[in-house]
């Protein structure tokens, strides 16, 4: 296998899943991706990578020294090195393990082989609660929704490329509902970079399962009932066609879409916002922009891609919007702020309504009408504000904390994504304008559960 072989993969499922355009884009670097290089996104996904360390220790007392990750990204290797694991034993546990089956690719976080049985195990580290459910009136739960799917793809291809093995899906989450029994336990899985850059966690040395007690804190789900159920609904997207609706046929259709180069125009939807193919300040083709030039749109028909330069409906602010406006402002169907008619978007409950300052219909009209004039003026409502600061009461006490919510907690006790605060700078702002630094506080303790001294330190003078 070379670099020029395609494969459709788990992230390329997904973008299909909630697009199945962007399938086209992601296979041509003509176009611009704002996702590559995302820093933020990597830091979000730093807490998985501390559970999905941990994780082995539950399936395996010492993955290190039985070495049960295919530490490699060269998709020949990790096939051949995976096979070689899982052909080595009738009770293998092999992490990051790679399994294809013609172009549907996976590396699975972690498989666990019982004769002819196979526990599929995708690790994540989102929280549940013993009274979470993941299928309500035979539709998946929209929190749950993406995870559900990921696992459920990942079942597919395993089940194509081992039809001899029964396979078992999980998902190791978060229990929510535990605490750590032991201090330090975040500490045993640090956060950080190799030599090249990329995030890695670098775990204690010697350390076992016996040193990290029980796995309270990771819960086992079994899913075969609810991917049987996804197997049978329509995927959540109405721009999937009917006929390949249904996961098994959806997969194969959307693989098709990417490996043949084949375009599939979806109706733009103001989940349009959220689409990571726009121009920006980059040089390269805009996706977005293409997509919406494809459409037939009330007075205007279609546009040329170069067209898109003022600010579309996707940019209208929709606080305290909801759905409802959303999809209002879809039907009338036009892709400028300047063409939106405030009063087709105006809710019913907002009639005849009396409040201080602009409500949020008047502040989409406002946004309309700007865009329509081309002004960047604001509104200022002189009175309203004056009658609130009537009702204010000086001096004004202002503290800006830093927490940290982590999925594996630091101290004994604690709940995952419990708060801990470590951080607070404390001002006073008077009547006549002056701003005072009063106080503030910062733990430096490694090892100290800081809430404790953050709330005294709040109520220590200057």
């Amino acid at each position: 296998m070379n670099k020029a072989t395609p494969l459709f993969t788990k992230s390329l499922f997904n973008q299909g899943l909630s697009c199945p355009t962007k399938l086209f884009y992601s296979k041509d670097e003509q176009y611009a991706n704002q996702q590559e290089g995302d820093s933020f996104m990597e830091a979000l996904a730093k807490g998985g990578f501390q559970v999905g360390e941990m994780s082995k220790f539950k399936y395996c007392n010492d993955p290190y020294r039985e070495k049960i990750t295919v530490d490699t990204l060269n998709y020949e290797d990790a096939l051949r090195i995976t096979n070689e694991k899982l052909q080595a034993s009738t009770d293998a546990v092999i992490a990051e393990g790679a399994f294809r089956f013609g172009n549907l690719f996976i590396r699975a976080d972690i498989i666990v082989r019982d004769g002819n049985t196979i526990k599929l195990i995708e690790v994540k580290s989102k929280s549940i609660s013993k009274d979470d459910v993941f299928i309500k009136k035979n539709k998946p739960v929209t929190s749950w929704q993406p995870y559900l799917y990921d696992i459920a793809f990942q079942t597919y291809v395993l089940e194509k490329a081992l039809p001899q093995f029964k396979i078992r899906p999980y998902l190791l989450l978060i229990n929510k509902d535990a605490v750590a029994h032991r201090d330090g336990l975040n500490q045993l899985f640090k956060v950080s970079k190799d030599s090249k850059g990329r995030t890695k966690v670098v775990v204690g040395e010697n350390v076992t399962a016996a040193d990290i007690g029980d796995f309270d804190l990771l819960r086992e789900v079994p899913l075969r009932e609810v991917i049987d159920i996804l197997n049978v609904i329509p995927v959540p997207n109405e721009n999937v066609p009917v006929e390949h609706s249904r996961l098994t046929e959806f997969i194969p259709w959307a693989e098709s879409l990417y490996i043949s180069k084949i375009r599939h125009w979806c109706k733009p939807s103001m989940r349009c916002k959220k689409c990571t193919f726009k121009k920006g300040k980059s040089t390269k083709k805009c996706g977005f922009s293409e997509c919406w030039a494809n459409h037939e749109w009330s007075e205007l028909g279609k546009l040329s891609a170069s067209q898109f330069k003022e600010p579309m409906v996707t940019e209208l602010w929709m606080g305290l919007g909801g759905a409802s406006i959303s999809k209002n402002v879809m039907l009338q169907n036009v892709p400028f702020i300047s063409m939106l008619k405030p009063e087709a978007l105006r809710p019913a409950s907002e009639h005849g309504a009396v409040r201080l300052g602009m409500s949020p219909f008047e502040r989409r009209k406002y946004q309309i009408e700007a865009n329509k004039l081309k002004t960047s003026s604001y509104i200022f409502y002189r009175d309203d504000f004056l009658t609130q600061k009537s009702e204010w009461n000086y001096p004004y006490n202002m503290i800006d904390f830093e927490t940290s919510t982590v999925a594996l907690p630091y101290f004994k006790g604690t709940a995952p994504y419990e708060t801990v605060a470590f951080q607070f700078s404390h001002h006073i702002m008077y009547e006549d304008g002056r701003v005072v630094h009063h106080n503030d506080f910062i733990s430096w303790k490694e090892g100290e559960y800081p809430n404790i001294e953050f709330v005294r330190a709040t109520r220590n003078p200057c």
